[in-house]
């Protein structure tokens, strides 16, 4: 009757004694394990979501950065008549746009200055 008792108090899960999958296992005998092999085959489909939503990201905030310049240039112009501010602030958000690009890509010298 052990064999058939549920593991949680509602009776709705077996247990696991005998699945060989939840053993201590190193090594090769780990590698073998069918759970460890489904991870491995999913983890190349992975990688191509992972770096997809890298460069969305890294796109995404160089435009929200331009984007943001675009509103600072507009308010510091026409609402407070302020041009020194709008160009200073423009050239912090574009300086901040610049290195986030340089730190997302690996670009060469010829690349990132052209």
């Amino acid at each position: 009757a052990a064999a058939f008792a549920a593991a949680d108090p509602w009776g709705l899960e077996r247990r696991a004694d005998h699945t060989t999958e939840l053993g201590c296992f190193y090594g090769r005998d780990c590698a073998n394990l069918r759970h460890v092999k489904l991870i491995r085959q999913a983890a190349v489909y992975w990688q191509t979501y992972e770096a997809f939503a890298r460069v969305s990201l890294s796109v995404g905030v160089n435009q929200l950065m331009l984007s943001i310049t675009y509103y600072v240039i507009g308010w510091g112009l026409v609402v407070c008549n302020e041009p020194v501010a709008a160009l200073c602030a423009v050239c912090v958000l574009v300086g901040a746009a610049y290195l986030v690009a340089a730190v997302d890509l690996t670009l060469s010298l010829f690349e990132r200055w052209a």
